[in-house]
Parts: C-alpha cells; sequence; structure tokens
C-alpha cells in the first residue's frame, strides 16, 4: 500500500511545487509534471508481479495460448469463441508475443498506450492538470491493473475526442471504431458525439438527470436487451453483484459520486448566474457524463457487469472539477483541499476494499533480489 500512497503523495507535493513556481512557463511545467507522474505510474503498472490483479492470470494463460496460434487462425470468431476477447486485443497480445515468451511486453504496451492517452487527454483539456491527475489516480488508477481492454478501448476514444473538438469527425470516427476492436461496450461513447453537437443551455444537465432518473426505473428491461445484444455476458445478470460487498467501497464511492455531481452542478448554476459558462460546451458534456457515470455505478450495484461501461463516461471528471473550480478564482482553494482530501480518502478506502486485488504489491520477478 505504502507504494501507492506515495504515487498520490509526490502527485500532490509535484502539482503543488509546479503550481507556484512562477519562473518558468505554465505549459512547459505542465507538460514535464504530466511526463514524469504518468511515467510513475505507467512503470509501477508494467513492472508488477503476474500475482498482481485478478485478471493477470487468465491473461498470462491467453497470451501464452495467443504466442502459439497460427496468425491464420486468428480472427473474431475463434477470439470471442475461446476467450471471450475482442480480435483489437488478441492482436496486441498476438504482436508482442513474437517478440517474448513473458507477458510484460504486453503489459508494457498497454500501459504506454492507456497512460499516455489520459495524459494528453488532461493536457489538452483541463485548466488544472495537477487535480485532474489526482482524480484519475484516486478514482482509476486501481482498475487499469485488469480492465485493461476497457482502458485500452478508452484511451483510442480519448484520442477521437479530441479530434472531435478540433472538427476531425472522419479520423475522430476512426479511432471509434478501433476501440470498437479491443472492446464493444465501447459503443456507448456514441452518447458524447450526440451531445457534444447539442447547444449547452440552462436545462441540458437538468435533462440529463430526468433521463438518469428514467434509466434507473426501466433498467431491467434495458439490461435485458443488452444480454440479448452480447449474450456472453448473460452470466452476470444472475450474479450476485460483488459491489453489493461493503469492503468493495463501492457504495462509499457512489455516495461520493452523488456529492460531487451536486456540488458541480450547484457551483455550476452559481458560475451561469454570473455568466462565466454560458457557452461553454465541455462543462456541461462533462457534468452531463457524469451524471450517466453515476447512474451506471448505482445499477451496479445490481449487476457486475455494467461496472464495464462506468470509465466511458466517468472519466470526464477529471475535467469537470478543476474546469469548474478554476472559474472560482479566489475562492477555489477553499474547495480544492476538502475535495483533494475526499479523493485522498476514497483512494485508501478503494485500494484496501479493492476487488482487483492489486494489493499485496509484488514487483516483477526478475527485478526482485
Amino acid at each position: 500500500m505504502e507504494l501507492f500512497i506515495s504515487l498520490n503523495l509526490i502527485t500532490i507535493l509535484g502539482g503543488i511545487i509546479a503550481r507556484w513556481n512562477k519562473r518558468y512557463d505554465k505549459k512547459e511545467l505542465d507538460r514535464l509534471f504530466l511526463i514524469i507522474i504518468f511515467s510513475l505510474l505507467t512503470a509501477v503498472n508494467v513492472l508488477r508481479d503476474t500475482s498482481v490483479g485478478a485478471d493477470t492470470y487468465s491473461y498470462v494463460q491467453i497470451f501464452s495460448e495467443l504466442r502459439e496460434l497460427p496468425w491464420s487462425s486468428l480472427n473474431s470468431y475463434h477470439c470471442l469463441d475461446n476467450w471471450g476477447m475482442e480480435i483489437g486485443f488478441c492482436i496486441l497480445m498476438k504482436f508482442t508475443g513474437l517478440f517474448t515468451s513473458d507477458i510484460h511486453l504486453y503489459f508494457l504496451a498497454s500501459g504506454v498506450l492507456i497512460f499516455s492517452s489520459v495524459a494528453y487527454f488532461i493536457y489538452k483539456n483541463s485548466s488544472n492538470v495537477y487535480v485532474s491527475t489526482c482524480i484519475f489516480i484516486s478514482i482509476f488508477y486501481v482498475e487499469t491493473f485488469n480492465m485493461t481492454r476497457q482502458y485500452l478501448a478508452l484511451s483510442f476514444l480519448l484520442y477521437a475526442y479530441y479530434l472531435l473538438k478540433e472538427s476531425k469527425v472522419i479520423k475522430s470516427l476512426i479511432l471509434f471504431g478501433i476501440a470498437l476492436l479491443f472492446h464493444t461496450t465501447a459503443i456507448i461513447f456514441l452518447l458524447v458525439y450526440v451531445l457534444y453537437y447539442i447547444k449547452p443551455g440552462k436545462n441540458t444537465v437538468l435533462l440529463s438527470i430526468i433521463g438518469s432518473v428514467g434509466i434507473l426505473m426501466v433498467y431491467n428491461s434495458i439490461i435485458q436487451l443488452a444480454f440479448i445484444l452480447f449474450p456472453r455476458y448473460r452470466f452476470y445478470l444472475f450474479s450476485h453483484s460483488v459491489y453489493l460487498m461493503p469492503q468493495t467501497g463501492h457504495g462509499m464511492t457512489q455516495l461520493i459520486n452523488i456529492i460531487i455531481i451536486l456540488g458541480c452542478f450547484l457551483i455550476a448554476c452559481l458560475l451561469r448566474l454570473k455568466k462565466r459558462i454560458k457557452e461553454d460546451r465541455e462543462i456541461y458534456l462533462s457534468l452531463c457524463m457524469v451524471v450517466f457515470a453515476t447512474c451506471i455505478g448505482i445499477i451496479t450495484l445490481r449487476v457486475d457487469i455494467i461496472h464495464r461501461l462506468y470509465a466511458y463516461y466517468y472519466i470526464f471528471l477529471v475535467l469537470l472539477v478543476p474546469n469548474l473550480l478554476e472559474r472560482l478564482k479566489k475562492y477555489k482553494y477553499l474547495c480544492y483541499i476538502p475535495f483533494l482530501a475526499g479523493m485522498n480518502i476514497l483512494f485508501v478506502v478503494l485500494l484496501v476494499g479493492s476487488k482487483n486485488n492489486v494489493l499485496p504489491y509484488h514487483f516483477w520477478s526478475v527485478l526482485q533480489l
């Protein structure tokens, strides 16, 4: 645990030092900070022993089988039928297996893709990269040790979002298609495209909340339809959700999510009254995504598999919080201090109660003396 706590402390201290450093260009400091911190996050993720992570053992088995599989036999049907994996994931594993029999090269390739995309997403969109990084570590980092396919898909979606903002829609859709090759659940990111082209207004978030409540009321029918479309996940419909267990910390996560949404909604209303975010499409989009993510999180308490959809929307929290609070000017630090304290408490709760099995952490056996 000390290793993960240290990562968070280094991030906070590095952010404080960089934030108050007036001698160097802000953009250069932001880039340097993100390179250093996300390199450390990548290293800890990549250099783990195969005993770290609930899904790591199964990845090792699939990696070994893919190394022996001829390229001519590698296709979507074979990957889904034998391992329940998408073709993009299998190709990446197969490719890294050409060079070594050790899965750590795959860890390196996936780690670089995932963490570089998040760093780029934060750099291009956040008003405060230091706070955004703390949020990512506190809420998402532990999951990257297991939900690799989802986060690989998310890595392409984050680049796709940047291209969407740059009005490069065709290139954005190409990356969206690549994301689907890593995990079919990435299809729900289409909602981002729809909302991005809706002109923001005072009722945008309210309609999202009403829509989320409506989904919660009829989610059983929606889930039944989803399992008809994706029958390989039907097992989860009848399984007991581990997120109901108090030791996972998921219940506290959803409570904090609701508090965050209420706080962000009130701040957004305040700023709108002051006409500081009247036409800010990104803030409205981020707030809508966090609302939908919380809706998904609540449903997760009943059906495990829905959690796989969570990160696609909730990743916008790393933008929403700093982009809102930075507009509070001199009052922003009064909000940052309790928020970051809460994030660190949540990080410890999720780390200790995590079903991702990242504790106890052990380094790769090659590095052990």
